[in-house]
């Protein structure tokens, strides 16, 4: 077997373990993105939650006068 074909067998062999490995850390930076974005989405909720609140207050408060 040839220095070529000795390569080109240990090529193969390592390329799937480099891709697995890629798509862990794809998997990784997916999942991490995602729990900021869900972070995001809570908050963002959270405040506009809040300015609800405040403007149906204020309606009540100029109401009630």
């Amino acid at each position: 077997m040839s220095d070529a074909e000795q390569r080109d067998i240990a090529e193969a062999f390592f390329e799937p373990k480099q891709s697995r490995e890629e798509i862990k850390d794809a998997i990784k930076m997916e999942e991490a993105r995602r729990a900021a974005m869900v972070k995001n989405l809570y908050r963002l909720r959270s405040l506009r939650l809040s300015r609800n609140q405040a403007s149906t207050q204020s309606k009540n408060s100029t109401f009630s006068e």
